[in-house]
């Protein structure tokens, strides 16, 4: 058991590191593999053609290598766009990759006949193909996270680009010395290879969790034509996608300008190539040599940020806070060209640019959970697709006016007073872009035509950190009473997420709600609200809160509720809960009565022995576990609660044995702990033998977590909702041992029953498998796909 503690809590140091959740690991390992294979095969790919071309056509050609490779970024978009819509994304990856692998293959066929032609094979295979499995993988990680998931996991999974660059730099500083450069095509080939198998393991196993859509769409209708006619459309009613043109466009060109800059840097570096051992292999060998050291340097410099910072930066100043990071670092990088030109300088830039870039990037594709999900994809590939390539076409265009126009000996200084009239607009641009994203938002939010999950999805949004005022909106929503009760419970979590203290009175009438579930997201709002402190300096809040638990106590008809008030008032201590408990000990009997007892474990007073030890004495076994739960704190009665456990636990009534074991869990008794080991194998009982393992899970024993979620995962057990109600129970601490290991199975048994059933549209799916499908979206918390569910049962049972 000592050796799973020490596991349980270096993985807990391990996602406080990484600034991700236990349950979202399998996630993040999907995206984060496929994007590292795939982005060695890239980033290999791009350093041997920039090498090569540089060493054919030096430093001065780059600016129509670039214009070049935008265009055919832009010819491939344009077919991208029109096969993601006609046919499933994993279909589009694979022809992308065997067709990658085709033009890589056919340029190394080539090099026995031509330089300019395996060049040219390379750059097509590349930017033709290559680059959009970069759009690709973007919609990938985007179906696998949520808006608020995205701002701590989409920089770990980009860390991934990054380890990529550090190994690939490794490959060239290594074999670039006894290998000529044609040869590091067949490591690219074999990257991009590997990415086959990959993708077909994780389409079926560990892929997003299919996402119901009410309406299936028609799709024969799109056209190339269409798709670009829809994509201006949307732009043009979207203020806030307008502004992420301008803003990616502004980027990309400064991204070009100072790539030419760095690489030029780099060329004057190595042409004293005779220092180099890897010069006997050609110029380009050197160039190679030169790019992988510094994308070493790069890489390790962006991973540290990325692991540790990077979700924590886009989490603390919010998603355009983000992206301003970009310019504002940039401006500082600008000013120390000025002042100090040369290859360090140019290499500090480029370090910078490389860094902020991703987080930069991160928050531009965090942001598109703004608008609605099938608007969603067709922006990102307009944006990808087009406005990027169209940046570095305008970057290139630039630098070849500036190369016609400007002489050489100031050449370096125009560019980079170019590159700071092009930050500085990105700079207004963004700071204009603020508004318009929470704008967006809240439309979205009090939109009543809109759908319900989209309006979820704009909750989700504005509990991200930059937004200002947004809290009025909420309460807005809180208050109405039109509104649908799923949305009610989504802001009452919002607002005790960011800490809106002031909307406690509104929080506190909705402890009175007719709804179950809001009554309990009420209640854990305020206990949020108290773990904040909020209440240690406000005497008047505070007492007003207690005085409304104690009057819902009494109304609430929900006994689990009434327990949930009764540990909420407990937990405020003082002697203003002194004379409520003895009313409750007093005239409760029963449930109500042993909740009572066992939230008194909070109070720390010895004079509770007297009210209590009677309880050890009492016939009604729920009154008995309840007591020696309370009174454990207190080393005078543990002898005594012992043997009274011990007793119950040898007791042939399968109650009374369930009690003990609930409180063996509870208060940790280590003597018992062999005991239930030993209960466990010879047990037949599934209700004693599940009581047992959950009761080993509160020790940090994750042994029995396996059975704990095939029962759990298995919709049609009987003990199945009692389980899942019992895990509710287990402290903050141990939830995330077993949170993983249920969204794992939740989500495979989806993937089952669609990939099982082959379902054409949801009229083909029984109510059965509508129900079961139900079940495990309900364990995965969305939401959304539960109310669609819902809405499909709906109007069956109206038909």
């Amino acid at each position: 058991m000592e050796n799973q503690n020490k596991n349980s809590s270096g993985l807990g140091l391990l996602y406080k590191i990484f600034n991700i959740y236990p349950h979202e690991i399998s996630r993040v390992t999907a995206c984060w593999s496929i994007r590292f294979v795939y982005r060695m095969a890239f980033v290999l790919s791009w350093t041997v053609i920039l090498s090569i071309f540089m060493g054919k056509f030096g430093v001065i050609g780059l600016p129509y290598f670039f214009i070049f490779h935008a265009f055919l970024f832009i010819m491939g978009s344009l077919i991208y766009m029109h096969l993601i819509q006609k046919y499933h994304l994993d279909k589009v990856i694979l022809f992308i990759i065997f067709s990658a692998i085709l033009m890589i293959g056919g340029a190394i066929f080539s090099l026995k006949f031509s330089i300019n032609l395996y060049l040219f094979l390379m750059l097509f295979a590349e930017a033709f193909f290559l680059i959009h499995l970069t759009v690709a993988f973007d919609t990938f990680n985007e179906r696998f996270f949520t808006p608020f998931e995205s701002q701590r996991t989409f920089p770990l999974v980009e860390s991934a680009d990054t380890v990529a660059s550090i190994i690939s730099g490794l490959i060239f500083i290594i074999f670039s010395r006894i290998l000529p450069i044609y040869s590091f095509t067949w490591i690219i080939l074999a990257f991009t290879f590997f990415i086959v198998p990959m993708v077909l393991y994780f389409r079926f196993f560990v892929k997003t969790i299919p996402n119901i859509k009410l309406f299936s769409h028609n799709e024969g209708k799109h056209t190339l034509t269409k798709n670009i006619k829809n994509g201006v459309k949307l732009f043009q009613q979207h203020a806030f996608a307008k502004n992420l043109i301008y803003i990616i466009l502004l980027q990309y060109a400064f991204l070009v300008l100072i790539e030419f800059i760095y690489t030029g840097a780099v060329a004057n570096f190595s042409m004293n190539y005779a220092a180099f051992p890897e010069a006997a292999m050609g110029i380009e060998n050197a160039y190679a040599n030169t790019f992988g050291f510094l994308q070493l340097i790069i890489g390790i410099a962006s991973l540290l940020m990325q692991i540790s910072i990077g979700g924590r930066i886009i989490g603390f100043i919010g998603i355009i806070g983000s992206m301003i990071l970009y310019p504002a670092v940039m401006l500082l990088n600008l000013a120390g060209l000025i002042m100090r030109p040369g290859f360090y300088s140019a290499v500090l830039s480029k370090i910078s640019s490389e860094i902020t870039s991703v987080v930069s990037r991160n928050s531009y594709q965090s942001s598109y959970y703004a608008f609605r999900e099938e608007e969603s994809e067709e922006i990102r590939q307009m944006i990808d697709g087009m406005i990027r390539p169209l940046g570095t076409m305008t970057g290139a265009t630039l630098l070849l006016f500036t190369q016609f126009f400007v002489s050489h000996t100031f050449l370096n200084l125009t560019i980079i007073c170019i590159m700071f009239v092009i930050i500085m607009i990105d700079f207004i641009v963004i700071s204009k872009t603020h508004a318009l994203y929470t704008n967006n938002a809240v439309a979205t939010l009090l939109c009543k035509t809109e759908s319900i999950d989209e309006r979820l999805k704009s909750v989700d949004i504005l509990m991200q950190r930059g937004h200002g005022e947004v809290a009025p909106v909420l309460i807005k929503c809180l208050n109405n009473p039109d509104e649908h009760d799923l949305l009610k419970i989504k802001v009452l979590n919002a607002i005790a997420e960011i800490k809106y203290f002031d909307g406690l009175p509104e929080v506190i009438n909705f402890i009175f709600y007719p709804k179950k579930e809001i009554r309990i997201a009420a209640i854990e709002a305020i206990k949020a609200f108290q773990s904040a402190g909020y209440f240690k300096n406000n005497e008047f809040s505070k007492l007003k809160t207690i005085e409304t638990f104690k009057s819902a106590f009494w109304k609430e008809p929900d006994e689990e509720i009434r327990i949930m008030i009764l540990n909420a008032i407990v937990s405020f201590g003082g002697h203003t809960i002194t004379d409520f408990i003895v009313d409750i000990l007093q005239n409760e009997t029963g449930t109500a009565l042993a909740g009572a007892i066992r939230s008194l474990r909070n109070l720390h007073d010895i004079s509770l022995g007297e009210l209590l030890e009677p309880y050890l004495e009492s016939q009604d076994s729920r009154l008995v576990y309840s007591a020696a739960i309370a009174l454990w704190q207190f080393p005078k009665y543990r002898p005594q609660i012992k043997k009274i456990i011990g007793t119950m636990l040898k007791s042939n009534k399968k109650l009374k044995k369930i009690y003990s074991i609930y409180a063996i869990g509870e208060i940790r008794v280590e003597d018992f702990k062999e005991k239930l080991f030993s209960i466990f194998v010879k047990e037949k009982d599934e209700e004693i033998k599940i009581h047992i393992a959950i009761a080993l899970l509160k020790f940090g024993i994750k042994s029995y977590i396996k059975f704990i979620v095939e029962i759990i995962k298995n919709h049609s057990h009987p003990l199945s909702y009692h389980t899942i109600r019992l895990l509710n129970e287990i402290p903050e601490q141990y939830k995330p041992m077993i949170n993983n290991d249920i969204y794992l199975a939740a989500s495979y048994e989806i993937h089952e029953i669609f990939r099982n059933g082959r379902y054409h549209s949801f009229n083909d799916i029984s109510k059965e498998k509508l129900l079961e499908l139900r079940y495990y979206y309900n364990l995965l918390n969305s939401t959304s796909d539960v109310l669609k569910i819902d809405a499909i049962l709906k109007k069956r049972k109206l038909s």
